[in-house]
């Protein structure tokens, strides 16, 4: 799966340049809104060990909290404080071993 990240971030990183370079001649820029999905997927690569280490249960609680987060941003006065308690009280995610296939 990291691999495939890989080449998503790989393409997309193809894409920005072409738009530099698009808009260097013609002035078009619209494929300058891929810069910050472009930033996402790399950084997603980068961290595709440390994400498979993490219970299951958070890859659905983080981004249903960034949802909300996003509609009521009066509640980050609250998300924040716990989880950063959360992140105290908890003990260190156990790596999973790779099995040799």
């Amino acid at each position: 799966m990291r691999s495939k990240v890989g080449w998503i971030a790989v393409a997309m990183v193809a894409l920005v340049v072409y738009g530099i370079l698009r808009y260097k001649t013609t002035g078009d820029a619209s494929f300058f809104e891929l810069n910050r999905t472009c930033v996402i997927m790399i950084l997603l690569w980068l961290a595709w060990p440390e994400l498979e280490a993490l219970p299951r249960w958070m890859l659905y609680a983080v981004p249903i909290c960034v949802g909300v987060c996003a509609w009521r941003p009066q509640y980050l006065f609250i998300v924040i404080p716990t989880t950063f308690v959360f992140l105290l009280l908890c003990p260190p995610a156990k790596r999973r071993k790779k099995t040799k296939r």
